[in-house]
């Protein structure tokens, strides 16, 4: 194993994600809750605005408005217009920025080009940028950066771009997938100096637990997706079941033990299967907020 690989069978549960999201469909279907957690559940946006505290961020970043959707999976459970839906949402919100931690479609070119066309409709002032997630390799990796391209959405394939705001410059650092073996924090770090306040878009949340161990960047924020939040989320129990590299970090902002590190994770705009319980798609505001350095 390289040093940039993962060992994504020790995250692996005994159970398939996939397998158990229908097991946990169909118990829904035959329950009291099946009318909900079926049809109207994952149909419901929600609107998660979250402060993010950030040691050392730049004066003129304080207040930095960074909007996240994730996992939109337009094909056969979730349509396009579903996902313009998300995208009205997102703009009224006003973010500076938006981005997006990547599978956009199912399986079939065309969904990802009407992914594409509602993601078009984004507004922000600094820019759409996106990552790769696993399904997005399902077909040729060009069969979504095209659409996306032609959308205005900047997809970042291990590389980063720099982001001027106000008298500060903040770098983004996109990876590729991590479940798909081809995220590569070093290339994508090569240019970017330690010192520079840089934040990193990668579709599987767990990668931090890696990046804390091998890169010298300090990485204050990672913004990920991938985990749908589990989908089902069971009282005092959370999500029984969640994907590889998906573990330690399933929704919301959390941080990486005995760093500074934080991870958000988005719940996602779509599903894999037609089932949400207790936990709704999103779309989420991450406000940034200075605090001093340590």
């Amino acid at each position: 194993m390289s040093p940039y690989e993962i060992d994504t069978e020790s995250f692996s549960p005994s159970m398939t994600r996939r397998r158990f999201l229908r097991l946990a469909g169909c118990a829904c279907l035959a329950g009291v809750g099946a009318q909900y957690a079926a049809v109207v559940a994952p149909s419901r946006i929600v609107v998660n605005s979250t402060v993010v505290p950030v040691a050392g961020l730049p004066h003129s970043l304080e207040g930095l408005r960074v909007g996240v959707m994730s996992d939109f999976h337009v094909g056969d459970y979730v349509s396009a217009d579903f996902v313009s839906t998300a995208v009205e949402i997102m703009n009224s919100l006003h973010p500076d920025m938006v981005v997006l931690p990547g599978d956009f479609f199912q399986d079939r070119p065309e969904q990802a080009e009407a992914c594409a066309d509602a993601l078009s409709d984004l507004i922000a002032n600094l820019g759409v940028f996106a990552c790769p997630g696993n399904h997005d390799h399902h077909l040729d990796l060009r069969k979504t950066s095209v659409p996306l391209a032609r959308a205005g959405v900047d997809l970042l394939v291990n590389e980063s771009r720099s982001i001027a705001y106000g008298a500060a410059t903040l770098r983004l650092v996109g990876l590729d997938s991590a479940t798909e073996g081809l995220a590569d924090h070093s290339r994508a770090l090569r240019s970017v100096p330690e010192d520079e306040m840089a934040f990193v878009l990668v579709h599987e949340p767990d990668y931090a637990d890696f990046l804390a161990q091998t890169s010298g960047h300090t990485l204050p924020l990672q913004i990920s997706g991938h985990s749908h939040g589990g989908q089902v989320r069971l009282p005092l129990l959370g999500a029984p079941i969640l994907p590889s590299l998906a573990h330690h970090y399933p929704r919301g902002l959390r941080r990486v033990e005995g760093t500074e590190r934080q991870v958000f994770t988005s719940t996602g705009v779509g599903v894999s299967v037609p089932v949400r319980l207790n936990c709704p798609p999103e779309v989420a505001v991450l406000t940034l907020h200075r605090t001093p350095a340590a």
